[in-house]
């Protein structure tokens, strides 16, 4: 075998070894999403994505969303703290995913209980967005 081919082959072997390695590092470094089954289970609505997505409150503003049918407004005050008219509702984080390799790539969904009603709360790189209601 001439050593030209050797040459050849050794880097074709280095190059293939290199490209797996890659591929088991970004692999076994990919985040896991945090997700509740609990409260997937309890707020049946989530496992429909696409009814509760056709459900989006529109609203000019961020941080609250005025909810005519019913005769209220959910107000988010940040941290996870809501109000459904002047009483605290319950917040319950359902999905979370953050990725630290890239900037900007984060979601989160949760559940904005209010009693009789209830709310999907998404928060994410494309701004938070309320969906529902739901009994």
């Amino acid at each position: 075998m001439s050593k030209i081919l050797r040459v050849i082959l050794i880097v074709a072997a280095v190059v293939i070894l290199v490209f797996i390695a890659l591929l088991i590092y970004f692999k076994l470094s990919t985040p896991k999403p945090f997700v509740d089954e609990n409260v997937y289970k309890k707020y049946s609505v989530l496992q429909n994505e696409k009814l509760w997505r056709s459900k989006e409150v529109e609203s000019s503003d961020p941080k609250q969303w005025n909810i005519i049918n019913i005769n209220t407004s959910i107000k988010n005050e940040g941290d996870g703290n809501f109000l459904c008219g002047d009483k605290k509702a319950l917040f319950s984080k359902y999905y979370s995913f953050s990725d630290p390799r890239f900037i900007g790539a984060w979601n989160n969904i949760s559940i904005v209980d209010c009693a009789d009603y209830y709310f999907v709360f998404e928060s994410g790189d494309r701004g938070p967005k309320l969906f529902g209601p739901f009994k």
